[in-house]
């Protein structure tokens, strides 16, 4: 971005609060109201056919969908009676934090990841490495989009301002580095981050309270965000050993944000063992409303 400069204050916060609920590592998926395909890992050939590849070698996928179990929840917009009345007031804008698919009941945003694996599936060269597409927020009307972003730690993040007015971005992580930018109409910049997330980190506007977002950075690629209709797909798990989970929501009644879907799920974990060249799949899991802290 020419002619903007960063102004970066250093954080140091303890990272120990958070390791109690979430701890140790995790492609954001976008999947339409059918179930997704899984791309299966390379076999080698051998002679009389193909051969399944060994433990140590092979890959699978997760895949399941979050479903609303209860009534819908009223959908809400956020009240602006302060001096940004007259440039938002004139338009609702919507209230992000638990939204519902009204024809599926699909719960959007509910971030999946592992929290952590023995060995990372290394893209091939043709492939660019980290999760799919250029992890980016757009700043308009009045929120950021998307909102929540999965990202990993090699990678940048882009944010544009396509507003008319005037925002400066913060975000506050527990370890690293502060981000606090000022965007001007039509600038864009890109941040980065050092150290892992444990949860997903609140995206802010020092101008505007109400704007409010999630970026979770991780130092591999097992992560996966839902989209509106409540799917997630993580694919190129290591396959044939046991590996935690952890689902976080930003307005889940769990500690720290740990969705309890199921009554089994310890603070919002579970584990699984993936399939070599297969899918581990949760199926439809119909989370009670009463796991929300809104409704």
């Amino acid at each position: 971005m020419a002619g903007k400069s960063y102004v970066w204050f250093p954080l140091f916060v303890s990272a120990v609060l958070w390791s109690n609920v979430f701890a140790d590592t995790a492609e954001q998926a976008t999947r339409r109201n059918s179930q997704p395909s899984v791309p299966s890992a390379k076999l080698d050939s051998a002679p009389g056919g193909e051969r399944s590849a060994p433990a140590e070698e092979a890959w699978g996928a997760l895949s399941g969908r979050f479903v609303y179990d209860g009534k819908l929840p009223n959908a809400r917009t956020i009240a602006i009676n302060d001096k940004h009345a007259e440039t938002y007031g004139r338009h609702a804008v919507r209230d992000e934090s638990l939204l519902v698919d009204p024809a599926t009941k699909g719960i959007q945003n509910i971030v999946v990841f592992a929290r952590k694996v023995s060995r990372v599936h290394k893209p091939s060269e043709s492939v660019e490495p980290g999760l799919h597409g250029q992890p980016a927020f757009e700043i308009t009307s009045g929120i950021f989009v998307p909102h929540v972003v999965a990202m990993q730690l090699d990678q940048l993040l882009s944010i544009k301002n396509k507003s008319q007015v005037v925002h400066i971005l913060l975000v506050r992580p527990p370890l690293g580095r502060e981000i606090n930018i000022l965007l001007v109409p039509g600038d864009e910049t890109q941040a980065s981050f050092s150290f892992r997330h444990y949860v997903p980190v609140p995206v802010t506007c020092g101008f505007h309270r109400w704007m409010k977002a999630f970026v979770f950075a991780r130092d591999d690629p097992y992560v996966a965000v839902t989209d509106r209709y409540g799917w997630f797909q993580i694919p190129n798990l290591p396959a044939g050993e046991d590996i935690e989970f952890q689902v976080w929501h930003e307005s889940a009644r769990g500690s720290g944000g740990a969705l309890v879907a199921m009554p089994d799920w310890t603070n919002g974990r579970f584990q699984r063992t993936i399939p070599p060249d297969g899918v581990e799949q949760l199926g439809t899991i119909h989370v009670p409303s009463t796991a929300f802290s809104i409704r």
